[in-house]
């Protein structure tokens, strides 16, 4: 660099010219839906190609997430609504600017029914039982095994022994399923 000062004079000085690396994070991620408690993994976020790690995920009291991976625990959260934030801060040795994303998710409560039965008429009576307070018989779904003689929503009869399973679909979409074994008709 050149100065020109008072009297003509001349003064050369050199600069030190830092350049930073440019950030521009992708920060947009969701979780599938439905997220539902019985018997499902713990859930990571889906997050593009181009994602940018190394932020934070944080939400409110109730939902356990790891805050690294945005992986959330659903054995030990507990149901409801919730905002998960990410926040990917750009670090000062860094141009570029800080970002953030913010998803509602819906924790759904844990469904919970077994399968009971009663010898009736030489038939056997099987039906489910909700065993949480949870589980909305009206606006579920009923799949009996292919081998019951016939059923009707929650209710099966069966007229012989074997392995009857029922899985119930929630209006949210959970899924669960229970057995039993019947031993004498």
């Amino acid at each position: 660099v050149s100065n020109s000062a008072i009297n003509n004079c001349q003064r050369i000085e050199p600069i030190q010219l830092i350049i930073k690396e440019t950030v521009l994070p992708v920060v947009v991620f969701e979780y599938e839906a439905p997220i539902c408690v019985n018997g499902q993994a713990n859930i990571f976020p889906i997050v593009a190609n181009d994602f940018t790690y190394g932020g934070t995920f944080s939400s409110t009291q109730g939902l356990v997430i790891d805050s690294d991976t945005g992986e959330i625990d659903l054995e030990n959260s507990v149901s409801g609504l919730y905002d998960v934030t990410y926040d990917f801060p750009v670090s000062p040795e860094m141009c570029g600017e800080s970002d953030s994303s913010t998803v509602s998710i819906r924790v759904l409560d844990k469904i919970g029914f077994l399968v009971d039965g009663v010898c009736n008429a030489g038939k056997y009576v099987i039906t489910a039982k909700d065993i949480l307070g949870t589980l909305d018989f009206e606006t579920s779904t009923f799949k009996w095994s292919t081998d019951v003689s016939s059923s009707d929503g929650a209710t099966a009869v069966v007229d012989k022994p074997g392995l009857y399973t029922l899985e119930i679909t929630t209006k949210d979409g959970c899924v669960e399923t229970a057995e039993i074994q019947v031993t004498d008709v």
